[in-house]
């Protein structure tokens, strides 16, 4: 991990430029959509970094998803951060002191699945009618999210989710170990079981989907339990490297306004794809 006066300095791929390029189209639009709509917008980072991210192969070194929302021409009214790498914390706070040094901004240390009940400390309270979250959910790998923990940040509440499904980075690469029943790992990203008999129906069907589009798919499933708008595997924004796939970026939402939103920021995000191309 590279550093620098702030401290860490986590290395990411190019392809990691679309996926900012993609938060910070839809935080600025719903920012400033939402502000005379909304008495209280809270933007909730569940895997939140440094702040910073040095590009692999490069010299470099671009804002990630906390930054990038603290940034905005009208700011959330409150922030909420949850890290669970000690180094990339204590860079994330530093970094915030000097970019936002009076934003309302809550760090919540450890891993999200964990802190569940400190980051819902820190949210407006459940039925509150003023209020307003956009949570960006960005995990490393399947093993990384608990779709628990979507849920209970969810329950009662009006949030809406930009979530980063592992397609094929971990999904499709992963398949045999993924599906054996006697792995948990999907079975928790997906909060249900039941997937597997899917899978094996579409199994036997000619033309099925990969494995990582069906769990993207299926994520879309769990979210319409929840109450979500149905989202389809076409309306996540896919991300590739060299043009190999590596993850969708799904947008999940209860009003039709926020698709509208995510709609607009995939079609602004597209036009400036060839900047990223690695």
């Amino acid at each position: 991990m590279k550093r620098d006066g702030d401290g860490a300095l986590p290395e990411v791929g190019p392809w990691a430029e679309k996926k900012y390029d993609h938060l910070k189209t839809y935080v600025t639009m719903f920012s400033t959509g939402m502000r005379k709509k909304w008495p209280t917008r809270v933007y909730v980072d569940l895997f939140a970094g440094a702040g910073k991210a040095a590009i692999e192969g490069t010299s470099r070194v671009v804002p990630s998803s906390a930054l990038i929302a603290l940034s905005v021409r009208h700011p959330f009214d409150r922030y909420v951060f949850c890290e669970k790498d000690t180094p990339n914390l204590a860079a994330l706070r530093a970094r915030v002191r000097v970019v936002a040094p009076d934003a309302d901004v809550r760090f919540v240390p450890g891993d999200c699945n964990a802190q569940v009940e400190n980051l819902l400390a820190e949210l407006p309270s459940a039925g509150a009618r003023d209020a307003l979250t956009f949570c960006f959910v960005d995990p490393f790998g399947l093993s990384d999210l608990k779709f628990a923990t979507i849920r209970s940040l969810a329950r009662g509440r009006r949030v809406d989710f930009l979530a980063l499904v592992p397609s094929h980075m971990d999904a499709t690469r992963n398949e045999v170990r993924l599906t054996a029943s006697s792995e948990p790992i999907l079975d928790d990203f997906l909060g249900a079981r039941d997937w597997r008999s899917r899978w094996e129906t579409m199994g036997r069907k000619p033309g099925r989907p990969t494995f990582g589009l069906f769990v993207v798919d299926e994520f879309g499933r769990s979210m319409e339990g929840l109450g979500y708008l149905r989202s389809e595997p076409r309306e996540a924004a896919p991300v590739d490297a060299r043009r190999r796939p590596l993850y969708h970026l799904a947008f999940f939402s209860k009003n039709p306004r926020g698709s509208d939103f995510w709609k607009k920021t995939k079609r602004s995000a597209s036009k400036q794809g060839e900047l990223f191309e690695d």
